[in-house]
């Protein structure tokens, strides 16, 4: 018989000592929830990679189909003015005039510049991912159309013919380089759609890892709440229930110990029966003690005198004390004082804040009117644009027709030119004004657009300006009323001293009241008498008789 006890009580401690504790199950659950995290990090993590990558890219195909753009006007641009030099060339040999092609041939090897400047750009900017095999063959192209076009321009400068036109087959490499273009646009474009597609793929994929992750997170805390209410809650709501008995006095029910529990739990569930056990020790003390209570009425009027000189040392104490809250009233005076200064202040910031809101005002509204007025001149600036293209256009014909009247139209013919070249000029100017109103324009709109910041600003402090001044005078008002109060507290001080002076010598006369605590005394045991205890003490808790067993033999072994 005795050999299974000792294995049984052998296992029960095993079992208790390898039971889960709140702090390993909290640490348990932290660690399943940060794992969740660090996965839920890395994907984010690996989805804005993906995405970085494919905006880059997406960047540099636009910053490559940008520089490619301009650096094919420019070449379109010095093809044309080519064209029309070599017309020109052709006028003043029939004409034989002189000089007229040249400001055109300035400006062709002006944009043959700006082209192969912005050429140079492009090939700086060119990576080996935006290097596609389209976008080789439009370098090709467009080298072979600028080689084309210089040697045009080196030919007319040099040899002053218009057989240069036929030697260089300038239209053949235009149109060459026109379907590559078209080409290399269809091929970014394919590029830009895959980046898209990389995109919304990779967003997708984080979706469904996110809509798993938050699976296992409510899967995790259902498992936590069943884990609770069986190890925790239900253990608990035992104990709790045994604890209003032992509230209402019942100290003759025994406490399951056998509880599947955490390990604090099980160790409330012990301080638990301990508690019972030692209450049903404690109470029988009382009983006990109430008998020998009388005997301790004479140490009793041994404690009433030191009593009666404390309260001597409290009423000295009491005087002091008096005499610090009548400094501090002084102080809270000159507080109040301060307080109504600091709110004159803020009232004086809150009117100078709303003449500031005024003047920001009239500056918004007069932002408005230069805004107004800079899109009326933009319109005059386009009306002059069009003027100088008719006027430009009107220049080239008139240039035609001398060119037929021949020699009678020679003088009409440099007149033209003039007209044309003045149309040019008056065309530039306008571009560069209307750059220029254009940029004021933005400027005027972002200064409106601070204006505004700064008069919403300039509300907040009004407002709380304001507010302080109604802090500021309240504060006042408490200061004013705790002053008042201090005033009351110093006279219940004195007051108070004077009980405490007739208190100590009614201490003298509570000696009379011994009778009394004979009566208390026989109530209190009464009171005792109420709780309902064991009929034995190793009622109380069985399972304290085994757990010291249980000890004495691990201690033996």
């Amino acid at each position: 018989m005795l050999m299974p006890a000792i294995l049984r009580n052998g296992v029960a401690r095993i079992r208790r000592r390898h039971r889960l504790s709140i702090l390993s199950g909290l640490l348990l659950i932290i660690g399943l929830f940060s794992l969740l995290q660090l996965v839920s990090v890395g994907v984010i993590s690996q989805t804005m990679t993906q995405v970085r990558q494919d905006i880059s890219a997406n960047e540099s195909l636009r910053q490559q189909q940008a520089l490619m753009d301009k650096a094919r006007m420019e070449v379109m641009n010095a093809s044309d003015k080519l064209n029309r030099a070599g017309i020109y060339l052709l006028v003043d040999k029939e004409t034989g005039s002189e000089g007229s092609w040249h400001s055109l041939m300035d400006e062709a090897e002006v944009s043959l510049k700006q082209a192969k400047k912005h050429y140079q750009l492009l090939e700086t900017a060119t990576t080996a991912e935006t290097d596609t095999e389209a976008f080789v063959g439009l370098k090709k192209s467009y080298n072979q159309l600028y080689s084309g076009l210089v040697e045009l321009a080196e030919g007319i400068k040099t040899i002053n013919q218009i057989d240069i036109f036929f030697a260089v087959p300038v239209q053949a490499y235009q149109s060459d380089f026109t379907q590559k273009y078209a080409h290399y646009l269809q091929d970014t474009d394919a590029l830009q759609k895959q980046h898209g597609q990389q995109f919304l793929s990779s967003l997708d994929r984080a979706k469904t890892i996110f809509i798993t992750v938050l699976g296992l997170l409510l899967a995790i805390a259902i498992a936590v709440w069943i884990g609770v209410s069986q190890v925790i809650i239900r253990p608990l709501t035992h104990i709790i229930a045994h604890l209003k008995l032992i509230a209402a006095g019942d100290l003759s029910h025994s406490v399951n110990a056998k509880t599947r529990g955490t390990r604090e739990v099980e160790q409330l569930n012990t301080s638990v029966i301990q508690m019972q056990k030692g209450l049903v020790t404690l109470v029988n003390q009382v009983r006990q003690g109430v008998d020998h209570m009388v005997t301790q009425v004479d140490r009793v009027a041994e404690d009433n005198h030191r009593l009666s000189e404390q309260a001597n040392r409290q009423s000295h104490e009491l005087k002091v004390t008096t005499e610090h809250i009548i400094q501090l009233s002084q102080h809270l005076e000159k507080n109040t004082q301060h307080t109504q200064q600091a709110n004159l202040h803020a009232e004086d910031t809150s009117k100078i804040a709303a003449q500031g809101e005024t003047m920001m005002n009239d500056v918004k509204a007069a932002m408005s009117d230069i805004a107004g007025r800079t899109r009326e001149m933009t319109e005059a600036i386009r009306m002059i644009e069009n003027v100088a293209f008719q006027t430009h256009i009107l220049s080239l014909n008139a240039a035609i027709e001398a060119a037929r009247a021949g020699t009678m139209g020679r003088g009409f013919a440099v007149v033209a030119r003039e007209v044309g070249s003045l149309a040019s000029q008056s065309s530039h100017s306008a571009q560069s004004i209307n750059v220029l109103i254009r940029d004021s324009d933005n400027s005027v709109t972002a200064g409106a657009r601070l204006v505004n910041k700064l008069n919403d600003s300039l509300h907040n402090i009004i407002q709380t300006a304001k507010g302080t001044g109604t802090f500021l005078s309240e504060i006042s008002e408490i200061s004013h009323q705790q002053n008042e109060s201090i005033h009351e507290v110093t006279d219940r001080l004195s007051t108070l001293n004077d009980t405490v002076r007739e208190n100590a010598g009614q201490v003298e006369a509570s000696a009379h009241t011994f009778s009394s605590l004979l009566e208390l005394t026989e109530r209190l045991n009464t009171s005792v008498s109420l709780f309902i205890l064991p009929s034995t003490e190793a009622d109380v808790n069985p399972m304290i008789a085994q757990k010291e067993g249980t000890q004495r033999i691990s201690v033996m072994g």
